[in-house]
């Protein structure tokens, strides 16, 4: 949580909580009921944001593992690459209010403590004395009566009758037997700690005058009224003492006259605390309330023949042969079955449920002959709702790629109730649930005599360079040397540099079966001398003297599709090469977090023996699970200051897995391949 996050989450539970005192419980006489109220909401405004109330929802979803940046790629195995340049370095404007923030809570600290030191002073230079057996310290520093803690400070010179006298003692008596000035101080410390927060300001003036209302009743309980208000009204100029004392004179005499005269409320009147309730339940829904963590439940292996649907040289298919799986925060959710698969033998139903899917809509969807004419390609993201009926609900474009292709889509997708039939609906712990699913439609020219590059293959390509290392080195040995040449080669334009311009850059390119590099693309640019920047370095590894190690499939040379990001980032200082086997710390941008892994690495992937993973703040345990949501493997994280985790994956057998990263906020998922051991 930001620190202006949690200053606007607590300052709407405080306006809230205020709001319903000043409609519904400032008129009332029941002052002490009044004093716990705005005491213990301002408390539950400082620490309701910190709770975290986790809740299992009657809901599932169902989604594509691969993400919509990476269909195609191998990023998995590569951590970012960062590329710094020693410039000035650009301050952030969250940064500058954290320390402007800061710096305004330090001077008003500095003047919290002033006006201890006011009152020290008075209290040490003052006369002691004992009026009506309570301690009072007179002082011509004192301009009118006050208490603080358990002393009564009266002017060194007052001229005061008996019965004003008494007034006074009696009043600041109330005061110290209430511990008024405890909630001062409190008031005074969050103030300082939430200095720019308004409606600490308003606490505090509403419980100074809840202070003195209980002041003025117990007076009024022994002396009448009326001398007494004449009292307050004659001492009303001679001003304010101090911010942290407890005065015989504070403002709003009004209502505090209004207040003495006001006939008590009754005790119907408490029904209406519960009023705030309601706005306590409203604020943990906004602001406490969790869905549990979820954990991915998917097969990411590789499907090298892809169902293809060919249309006037056109393909529309579903990416890399992904699989619809589940996302459910327990083991025992299933996902929504196409009509007629759940006759289908057990082990069969969900490639059933994904083929007749995926037929259904070859057969409906036709490419738009717009995209074709204007030459677009890409993907829509459609997400549709299996109802607990086994209808389809109203379908939504979650990415679009053109208006005429988003609505070839969604015609397909409501022509599934009428064509199809109704589906098996999902169910959740036994129970039938309805279920988001996801899925991704991509619309491809195909590129005829080209071969289709591989994202996962049996041996994959490595940089030159290694090939006199053991086998169950090279990998490692060669993302190392891929890595510091990057580093060594690679040099920030100038023109950014001078701009401050910084970001991360996504670069994808095929490693083709001779081992040299071609199709060249930026997923994600930075600014145009950026990209061209990367597009140079990868297109200089052609220029190498020696080329790739081709990747094989079945000991075929096969091209093979690669993505590496590169961060070009300022800094005061040059970042050292990061070699394959560390961990990149400044993991956690935006970018980063978006498109691998959501600021978490592991490294290597495929895997034989072990595998290092990155971690983020807070993660405490690691998971393995297979592809059916089983968990193969646990590791407790005991050091709070790791970055990185290895683990052993030799016991594990040849596939697919899963790996979770947990902390108490949230489970972070990664996909990686355990690889034949060598």
């Amino acid at each position: 949580m930001t620190l202006i996050t949690y200053l606007l989450q607590v300052t709407v539970c405080m306006a809230c909580f205020f709001g319903f005192y000043m409609i519904a419980l400032q008129r009332e006489t029941t002052f002490r009921t009044n004093r716990a109220y705005l005491i213990s909401t301002v408390l539950i405004s400082l620490i309701l944001p910190w709770i975290k109330i986790y809740v299992d929802l009657w809901s599932a979803k169902a989604f594509i593992s691969n993400s919509q940046v990476f269909l195609g790629s191998y990023v998995d195995s590569f951590q970012a690459i960062t590329i710094t340049a020693p410039a000035s370095y650009s301050l952030h404007w969250t940064e500058i209010f954290t320390a402007g923030y800061f710096v305004f809570a330090l001077i008003f600290g500095i003047r919290f403590c002033v006006e201890i030191l006011k009152i020290y002073n008075i209290y040490r230079t003052g006369q002691s004395i004992v009026v009506r057996g309570h301690k009072c310290m007179l002082s011509p520093n004192v301009k009118t009566p006050f208490s603080f803690f358990n002393t009564i400070y009266l002017p060194a010179a007052h001229q005061f009758s008996a019965e004003e006298l008494a007034e006074v003692i009696r009043h600041e008596r109330s005061h110290i037997i209430g511990r008024h000035s405890v909630d001062i101080i409190l008031m005074e410390m969050i103030g300082v700690i939430l200095w720019i927060n308004p409606m600490v300001y308003l606490y505090r003036r509403k419980l100074r005058e809840l202070h003195e209302y209980l002041a003025d009743a117990e007076v009024i309980r022994h002396h009448h009224w009326e001398s007494y208000a004449t009292f307050l009204i004659s001492q009303k100029n001679y001003g304010l003492q101090n911010t942290l004392s407890n005065q015989l004179v504070y403002s709003q005499l009004k209502n505090r006259l209004i207040m003495m005269t006001k006939k008590p409320s009754s005790m119907l009147s408490k029904i209406k605390y519960a009023g705030m309730l309601p706005i306590l339940m409203i604020a943990l829904v906004l602001f406490s309330f969790r869905e549990k963590s979820i954990e991915k439940q998917y097969d990411p292996k590789y499907i090298k023949d892809d169902y293809h649907l060919y249309e006037d040289g056109f393909n529309m298919y579903t990416p890399w042969g992904v699989e619809l799986q589940t996302i459910s925060a327990e083991d025992n959710t299933q996902q929504p079955l196409f009509p007629g698969c759940d006759k289908v033998p057990l082990m069969e139903q969900k490639s059933c449920s994904q083929s007749r899917l995926i037929e259904f809509i070859g057969r409906e969807l036709k490419y738009p002959q717009q995209l074709i004419d204007e030459n677009i390609t890409g993907q829509v993201y459609v997400k549709f709702t299996v109802g607990a009926n086994g209808l389809i609900k109203e379908p939504v474009i979650e990415k679009s790629l053109h208006a005429a292709a988003d609505q070839a889509v969604l015609n397909v997708f409501r022509l599934l109730n009428g064509k199809a039939g109704k589906w098996t609906p999902g169910r959740k712990e036994g129970r039938v649930v309805s279920m988001e699913m996801i899925l991704p439609i991509s619309f491809a020219e195909r590129e005829d005599g080209k071969d289709e590059a591989y994202t996962y293959v049996e041996e994959m390509p490595r940089f030159p360079g290694c090939e006199n290392q053991e086998e169950d080195v090279r990998f490692k040995c060669a993302n190392e040397k891929m890595y510091k040449y990057f580093y060594e080669s690679i040099k920030y334009p100038k023109e950014d540099r001078d701009k401050g311009i910084q970001g991360m850059v996504i670069a994808q390119f095929v490693v083709r079966p001779d081992g040299s590099i071609s199709d060249i693309n930026i997923i994600k640019g930075v600014s145009p001398g950026i990209d061209t920047e990367v597009l140079r370095i990868v297109e200089s590894m052609n220029a190498l003297p020696e080329r790739w190690i081709p990747g094989r499939d079945k000991g075929i040379a096969v091209p093979v599709t690669f993505t590496v990001p590169f961060k070009f980032v300022f800094q005061n200082d040059q970042v050292p090469v990061i070699k394959s086997d560390e961990v990149n710390k400044d993991n956690d941008s935006t970018d980063v977090a978006k498109h691998a892994g959501e600021g978490s690495t592991l490294f290597p992937n495929p895997a034989t023996g072990k595998i290092t993973v990155s971690l983020f703040e807070g993660a405490h345990m690691i998971r393995i699970l297979d592809i059916s949501g089983r968990t193969i493997l646990s590791k407790p994280i005991t050091s709070k200051n790791s970055i990185s985790e290895e683990i052993d994956i030799k016991s594990l057998q040849e596939g697919n897995y899963i790996l979770q990263i947990v902390s108490d906020d949230e489970t972070k998922s990664m996909k990686f391949i355990k690889a034949k051991n060598e």
